[in-house]
């Protein structure tokens, strides 16, 4: 099935309606951000994009131009995975159904990620003492138009500011529910340097895009998220790269396994794919070696689309005989499972089981372009093997120090900041120089280039 194919003969906005649609809603909710989006790259029907709304305001301006609120198709389920839970349906009186999709973490509060960072609240490229800081982080909660969350992030400043003496109620967590992670990411920027600062103390919020600095208060360089959860590209570090080179031997044992590490340096050609699978074939992966016995010795991304393309027309390979095809790259490093195959794959292997919910990934992707597909899935297979190899592998000691010895050259800290669930807030500091960091890689299957490898705090 090609993805932009709708089989449930609903009738669905198209592009006409859903910008008229977009018109009313910016009259209705003028603060509101709004973009319309055709089928296609994965989408199965136009629907529209919505930033700075909460779900409760968008049906509430629904309500008031005549739509229905229904409950989601499954064709609309297949508009986002990553928001799932805020896809939007309303029902015309003419039967015709728009798709919405509020694109923040939460369901009820509706923080997208970055609304609640020092550069959105207006405090970058100024100085702050505790005090002022506090003062001025409060008033620009007043960007935020949903009242309830506006008290409890000023309750989260009010926690900071006592050090964890005071806490966010059960019922102040219970309406955060999953927006917590990102205001805990974003807002921490914020609540981190009231946390650990003296009265004595200076703040100033970069006003660029530093990479692993958010504050620097004083002389230190206070590092509050950039280092926890998903991990940073090693393209964002890369003077720490330069750094490391310089104080390398030429004999260093370590030189090879660095070289691997520096083709995701911002200086090198090619995209991040490109670079991905430069880097696993150079570091003679288990994965790398399966692609080669299959495709040649491709040097790039686009080797690899040429060389499947060439093989997906001679064969004329469906999806399953694909999966079929790559399967032994998936298994080639032994990692005791296999390794990169999409979700649906079992199902398309055996034929056993009821069919998957189709996503973007997996059949979706292969089936609208084959070539970028099959070759988008093959890269990740490379990506994933390169990570197994290099934090599982017998040479993982060997990566691991050199990716700490890499970044303990940045005299920063890290401010770990923790939301618990009794509603306490902590921040534990922690210089660069008494931590450990290892390798890291992650992104869709359908989409390998959506993160670069780099660098995460070794737990």
């Amino acid at each position: 099935m090609i993805i932009n194919e709708v089989t449930d003969n609903l009738n669905y906005a198209n592009g006409r309606q859903l910008k008229g649609l977009l018109n009313d809603l910016q009259t209705v909710i003028p603060g509101s951000v709004f973009k319309a989006k055709g089928a296609g790259g994965g989408k199965p029907i136009p629907s529209l994009r919505a930033w700075e709304i909460t779900s409760q305001e968008l049906d509430q301006a629904a309500k008031q131009l005549g739509l229905k609120k229904v409950k989601p198709t499954e064709t609309q389920l297949l508009l986002s995975s990553q928001f799932k839970h805020n896809i939007h349906s309303y029902q015309a009186k003419d039967k015709t159904i728009y798709s919405v999709v509020i694109s923040t973490k939460g369901q009820g509060t509706g923080i997208g990620k970055k609304q609640l960072t020092p550069t959105t609240l207006g405090l970058t490229g100024q100085k702050f003492d505790r005090k002022s800081l506090i003062k001025s982080a409060k008033e620009s909660l007043s960007i935020v138009r949903d009242k309830q969350l506006q008290v409890i992030l000023s309750k989260l400043i009010d926690c900071a500011a006592t050090r964890g003496k005071t806490k966010l109620s059960s019922k102040d967590l219970e309406y955060l529910g999953d927006s917590l992670p990102v205001i805990s990411q974003d807002f921490g920027e914020v609540l981190a340097p009231i946390y650990v600062m003296s009265d004595k103390d200076i703040a100033e919020f970069p006003s660029g895009n530093n990479p692993i600095v958010d504050v620097q208060i004083g002389n230190k360089a206070l590092a509050v998220k950039a280092l926890t959860g998903s991990g940073n590209s090693f393209a964002t570090v890369s003077d720490l790269l330069d750094k490391y080179e310089t104080s390398l031997k030429k004999n260093d044992k370590n030189r090879a396994k660095f070289e691997i590490i520096k083709i995701f340096h911002k200086g090198t050609p090619g995209s991040v794919k490109d670079k991905i699978v430069r880097a696993a074939m150079q570091a003679n992966t288990a994965e790398a070696n399966a692609v080669r016995q299959i495709f040649g010795d491709v040097g790039s991304y686009a080797d690899l689309v040429k060389s499947l393309t060439n093989i997906i027309t001679r064969k004329k390979l469906n999806y399953a005989n694909f999966l079929k095809l790559v399967q032994p790259i998936s298994l080639a490093g032994n990692w005791g499972k296999a390794i990169g195959m999409p979700q649906d794959a079992n199902f398309y292997l055996t034929g056993q089981g009821n069919p998957p919910r189709q996503t973007q990934a997996g059949a979706a992707s292969y089936n609208a372009h084959p070539d970028f597909g099959g070759a988008d899935i093959i890269t990740y297979m490379l990506g994933v093997g390169l990570l197994n190899k290099a934090t599982q592998g017998d040479e993982a000691a060997s990566y691991n120090k050199i990716v700490t010895d890499i970044m303990r050259k940045s005299n920063a800290t890290l401010g770990r900041l923790q939301i618990g669930p009794d509603g306490g807030l902590h921040v534990a500091e922690v210089p660069f120089s008494k931590l450990n960091f290892k390798f890291q890689y992650h992104a869709p299957s359908h989409k390998p280039g959506n993160n670069a490898p780099g660098f995460i705090v070794a737990k």
